[in-house]
């Protein structure tokens, strides 16, 4: 299980150098299987470059619902449903597939989603299971992203706006 989370996170990665750098495509390829330790070095040589630059880097991978969310494809699932709700796009993606680092992100971080461009984070809300999606239709922010706690007890949502610098 740990091995294939590893794996998982490494693909993620990849696939976020590969999305802000052009460098890795084949990597960024690589299913969610174990991955040789020389990629691997490599990709952390490269993820250290791009981290310097962004607080956090992905690509929208799938649109849908919970199934595509499930299918931990390595990127964000743009929820057709809850962005229809919200009247933006809305984000989530599961921490073990990827959308961990959102948990450390604060107001000022600065987030690259492939497509889409640069933004930065100008509001954070913990929401707790449970509470009605209401609260977080006013949140500032022309997109929002969202991953659960590890509890599993609730849900960090992210207001982001693109960032002009």
């Amino acid at each position: 299980m740990a091995q294939n989370r590893t794996a998982r996170r490494i693909a993620t990665i990849a696939l976020a150098v590969a999305a802000t750098t052009g460098i890795g495509t084949a990597v960024a390829t690589t299913s969610h299987a174990a991955v040789a330790p020389s990629i691997t070095n490599e990709i952390s040589a490269v993820s250290t470059a791009v981290t310097a630059a962004y607080d956090f880097a992905t690509r929208i991978a799938n649109e849908g619902g919970q199934p595509e969310i499930d299918a931990c494809t390595g990127g964000l699932t743009k929820m057709t449903s809850v962005s229809k709700y919200m009247g933006r796009d809305y984000f989530p993606i599961h921490n073990e597939c990827g959308g961990a680092p959102l948990l450390d992100l604060v107001e000022g971080s600065v987030v690259y989603i492939e497509g889409l461009g640069k933004f930065m984070v100008v509001e954070l809300l913990d929401v707790m299971r449970g509470d009605d999606a209401s609260v977080i239709k006013n949140m500032a922010g022309e997109i929002l992203l969202q991953t659960c706690h590890d509890s599993g007890e609730g849900m960090r949502v992210i207001g982001l706006q693109a960032d002009a610098a």
